[in-house]
């Protein structure tokens, strides 16, 4: 029976070594330490008995529950045994009228102490989302059966009805409170809570911010912030990329806490390069000044941008000035962001069919909501939705070369189909509608931030960047649509499978007027969630329907696109 064996080390024989596969410190601890130096030789032998200790312990960690020891003298034989695997998952004790979502890409897993935890830990945000903010729960499984039973104990919906600190922010109390994502006295929800702890730490306000609950009698439960400061500054550099900019960077130094109000500054770089006449780069500075003291979410937020922009269309030196007073508040539901102040554009444009200079003084105006679940899942969008309304208004001799309002409407909806987490299917939508009223008939006369082109990874993925208007002038009025599904980790259990169809249409007169063709772009393309962004790639048709037939007909085609670190 020995020859059925097969050796690992020294004196260790098992069943099915490259099941095996013992990482440098189990080796060590299982197999003994080669090394004769001080350290190494008290390890450099090991007993059976303590070589059956340690790797009982290591199999448990890979799903082997049922090892069989047969020690021979000196030598140890180990039959691994079965792998346990999950085969079912059943939830006992909890609230009656609620039933968590299914969870996914679990079924058939090794059964492991790793994966219990996940379960546990899993499981009680869940029923915590929900309102039952003290609620416990224990996971127990059967290796033999492949059961896992999660045991709730959920005890009564809480509302938050208080805020406690420990330690010392630095700034005035209640600055850290436009960080919130809930609502005093509303339904607790854990989401919530850590959506909250991630804005603060997001904004480089803390260092350390721990969010612990603390039940109290009744319906009651407290939500206590302990605080730890850092640096005021912080700096961030990130990378991504696409077929559409070629490879992109973004650099942000952002001074947070200034003043007693915790105002803040940042200033950011941002820069992509494709060919010569396919690259970006900005550098703006902007400065949010809280002017008033205590919990207050009013803010005005002076900004500069020196921008240079060269496509296939332009190439355009700027630089933008704008002061803008905001004001953002939150609801139990999702986060608003108000906006308002003037602003002032110059624009030197060149290599176009209509290069000048342009100066445009305007007046901003904007509008902005986001639901709490879509920006807490902005890394693997399932569900939430944002709508954003803005206006620019410019008038001719008050610091403008034209007379001009644009109007822009745009937003996002997704949903998760059927209750699953991770999602199995997730269905988006998302549409843009902007438009100039104005006198002028010239489109050339206004800044490009007026202007509208089509074509590229955020309209129309069949059509290459701002290929359409074919005047390569720009539009003045825009619509365009997309809807996508998503079958999620479908491939492998990681990749992503998504099918989509855009379209749009222009309009180069403006006052919401639309010109034939419609443009269509069907297509689809494999999502992957890496552990350093997200990797999509995609190939989409182009084509247009209802064209004008006294105009040279638009080609179809294909295009393939790739993108890193950005969403649909």
């Amino acid at each position: 029976e020995a020859r059925a064996y097969q050796q690992v080390c020294g004196e260790l024989f098992v069943t099915n070594k490259k099941d095996l596969d013992l990482g440098t410190m189990e080796n060590r601890l299982v197999c003994g330490d080669g090394k004769k130096d001080q350290i190494g030789k008290p390890w450099s032998e090991i007993p059976p008995n303590q070589m059956a200790y340690f790797l009982k312990g290591f199999l448990q960690t890979r799903g082997y529950h049922s090892p069989e020891f047969v020690q021979d003298n000196e030598r140890l034989y180990v039959k691994l045994g079965p792998l346990s695997r999950v085969k079912t998952i059943k939830y006992l004790g909890g609230p009656d009228s609620w039933e968590p979502p299914t969870r996914r890409l679990v079924l058939d897993e090794p059964l492991t102490p790793a994966l219990l935890n996940d379960m546990e830990s899993w499981s009680l945000s869940q029923i915590k989302d929900e309102g039952y903010a003290c609620a416990e729960n224990d996971v127990q499984a059967d290796p033999k059966t492949g059961e896992i039973a999660v045991f709730f104990r959920s005890g009564p919906k809480k509302r938050i009805r208080l805020l406690d600190e420990k330690g010392d922010a630095g700034v005035n109390a209640g600055a850290l409170n436009r960080y919130n994502a809930f609502v005093l006295d509303d339904f607790y929800k854990e989401r919530m809570v850590a959506l909250t702890r991630r804005r603060t730490l997001d904004d480089g306000f803390l260092q350390t911010l721990v969010m612990t609950t603390e039940c109290g009698s009744g319906d009651s439960v407290t939500i206590v912030r302990d605080v730890s400061l850092g640096p005021p500054r912080t700096v961030r550099i990130a990378v991504g990329g696409s077929t559409q900019e070629g490879p992109r960077v973004k650099a942000i130094v952002r001074q947070a806490r200034i003043g007693s109000s915790a105002s803040n500054a940042q200033v950011q770089l941002d820069a992509s390069y494709l060919i010569d006449q396919q690259n970006r780069q900005s550098l703006s500075a902007n400065y949010n000044w809280y002017y008033l003291k205590g919990e207050n979410r009013y803010s005005l937020r002076p900004m500069l941008e020196l921008k240079h922009e060269s496509t296939q269309n332009y190439d355009v030196k700027s630089v933008t000035g704008a002061a803008l007073h905001n004001w953002t508040f939150d609801t139990n539901e999702g986060h608003y962001d108000l906006r308002a102040g003037p602003g002032l554009i110059r624009e030197d444009r060149t290599r176009s069919k209509t290069d000048r200079l342009v100066n445009a003084a305007f007046i901003e105006v904007g509008a902005r909501w986001m639901e709490h679940d879509f920006e807490w899942f902005n890394t693997s969008p399932r569900t939430g939705e944002y709508i954003d309304i803005s206006g620019l208004l410019a008038i001719q001799k008050m610091g403008s070369n034209f007379t001009g309002q644009k109007i822009q409407v745009q937003g996002e909806k997704l949903w998760t189909i059927g209750r699953y987490d991770p999602p199995l299917f997730v269905l988006g939508t998302r549409f843009h509608f902007t438009t100039v009223f104005t006198p002028e008939t010239d489109p050339g006369v206004f800044p490009t931030r007026f202007l509208s082109f089509l074509g590229g990874d955020n309209d129309l993925r069949g059509y290459t960047f701002q290929s359409l208007p074919r005047s390569q002038i720009g539009a003045l009025t825009e619509m365009d649509a997309s809807i996508e599904g998503r079958f999620h980790r479908v491939l492998f259990r990681i990749v992503d499978v998504f099918a989509f169809l855009d379209s749009g249409v222009l309009g180069a007169k403006g006052n919401a007027q639309i010109d034939q063709p419609l443009f269509w772009s069907p297509g689809f393309g494999f999502r992957w969630e890496s552990p350093v962004g997200v990797l999509r790639t995609y190939l989409a048709r182009r084509f247009a329907t209802n064209q004008n037939e006294s105009e040279e007909p638009y080609d179809k085609a294909f295009r393939v696109g790739v993108t890193f670190g950005e969403e649909f």
